[in-house]
């Protein structure tokens, strides 16, 4: 069980699971899906590899299935899919490394068509109002208000104490909002997450 977790069954498929019921994975599977690949998807930007992250998190679900009793199973499978996430971008960083040595030392590199890059100007803020933010408050902005987690998932996921998830939420919605303004006209209210959903 994930320290913090709330104790008991809101996913009583996961006692299921434990017995090694393939139908229990599969409901879970079904349900948590979307939101695992899409959570994947913020962390690596690429849809392939955060579908290969989501199937592994759910491998590593079924794997470990007699680990996971008395808790839930969305922030299981959240936290699996961020480890498997930044491993992903260190790996890739190291990559980037030496393809830049790569081309210090005469290699040739294609460069991409920039001129046909051409974003939706709402969403491409938004994208840069978000890589403002501290890895912190990106990371609590993303599972709060873009995968729907309530707070006590977050800090499951993160590993942060609730309290440090509220403080981080409620800075990072205030600049983002500040950010944003000159997109969005007046500031929004309560439920202002809602826009942020839709990138």
């Amino acid at each position: 069980m994930i320290p913090g977790a709330r104790p008991a069954g809101s996913d009583p498929e996961l006692s299921r699971l434990a017995q090694g019921d393939e139908r229990a994975f599969g409901v879970l599977l079904e349900r948590h899906w979307p939101g695992v690949v899409g959570y994947a998807a913020r962390l690596v930007a690429s849809a392939e590899v955060a579908q290969d992250i989501a199937q592994e998190a759910f491998v590593r679900l079924w794997e470990r299935r007699a680990e996971w009793t008395g808790t839930e199973a969305r922030p299981i499978l959240f936290r699996i899919a961020r480890n498997l996430g930044y491993d992903h971008c260190r790996a890739e960083a190291v990559r980037g490394r030496w393809a830049s040595a790569q081309r210090r030392l005469g290699t040739p590199v294609s460069m991409p068509d920039v001129g046909a890059v051409e974003a939706e100007d709402l969403r491409t803020a938004i994208e840069r109002a978000l890589a403002a933010l501290s890895d912190r408050e990106r990371e609590v902005v993303i599972l709060s208000r873009l995968r729907g987690l309530p707070r006590a998932e977050v800090a499951v996921v993160t590993g942060l104490a609730p309290g440090t998830v509220s403080n981080l939420l409620s800075s990072a919605m205030a600049r983002l909002w500040q950010m944003l303004e000159p997109h969005l006209g007046e500031r929004p209210a309560l439920g202002a997450g809602r826009r942020l959903r839709r990138i």
